[in-house]
């Protein structure tokens, strides 16, 4: 047998007698063309809700509890205003001024009038 009939036997069409009519009703009795098919799949949709509202609850929880009120006694003024090197100073403008003096240099803190600080500047003699 020469190169080129194996190349012609190997090229012709070999037809299978009914095998689109065998795949057909092979799949048909399969079910496979079924169009019944269930919409929800409750096996995943129930956890993933489960999940979700954990989260959403985690979420709310935790961002409740992280907001706290500052008292007074724990501000930034009434820290410096206990401190022995500090002098409460007053200016014309009616702002709260403390003055921390070190050991050559002094620190001006200006509050408003909610203690909350405005400005600080560092003078060095």
């Amino acid at each position: 047998m020469t190169f080129e009939e194996l190349f012609k036997k190997a090229n012709t069409e070999i037809k299978l007698e009914r095998h689109k009519a065998n795949l057909k009703s092979a799949l048909l009795k399969n079910d496979y063309f079924n169009e019944e098919r269930e919409v929800w799949d409750w096996k995943t949709f129930i956890p993933s809700l489960a999940l979700s509202l954990v989260l959403v609850g985690f979420a709310f929880n935790f961002s409740t509890g992280t907001e706290e009120k500052v008292s007074n006694e724990n501000t930034f003024y009434s820290i410096l205003s206990n401190n022995k090197n500090v002098s409460p100073a007053t200016q014309a403008s009616g702002a709260n001024t403390l003055e921390m003096v070190d050991d050559n240099t002094k620190t001006v803190f200006y509050f408003n009038d909610r203690n909350v600080l405005v400005h600080s500047e560092v003078i060095k003699y």
